[in-house]
């Protein structure tokens, strides 16, 4: 048996689309309800939800169909989910006043996550043959 391998590009639109998935449903659904806990607008957290589904369905869609030229999907997906970071960050300081200490935790892990998951696309194309 192989394993999960981290550094398969097909493994890499798998991983993103979990971790979109659960973004939607942490932002879109569970996390609004706690909303004065965690300090950001529930509009931001479903609009950021929403985000999260197109690349949910961008990367599952990858993954399920493998393209033989993937490094631009990669690439695409790579440099949205950055996107996708500076935008949350961008919140964060918008909203800073109101931001909770475990929203801050959530949001901050996340951008965390995200990252390294983006540094390991984009790894992925420039150190395949």
């Amino acid at each position: 048996m192989s394993g999960y391998n981290l550094r398969e590009p097909k493994n890499l639109f798998l991983t993103d689309s979990i971790g979109a998935f659960l973004t939607a449903i942490m932002l879109g659904l569970i996390l609004p309800i706690y909303q004065e806990h965690i300090g950001m607008p529930q509009f931001v957290m479903r609009t950021l939800a929403a985000i999260a589904v197109l690349y949910f369905l961008f990367s599952f869609y990858h993954f399920i169909n493998f393209p033989a030229k993937w490094k631009m999907p990669m690439r695409l997906i790579a440099v949205a989910n950055l996107i996708y970071c500076c935008l949350t960050i961008g919140a964060i300081m918008y909203f800073l006043p109101q931001m909770q200490l475990l929203g801050l935790v959530y949001f901050f892990a996340e951008i965390a996550v995200i990252v390294f998951l983006a540094f390991r696309q984009l790894l992925s194309i420039n150190h395949s043959v």
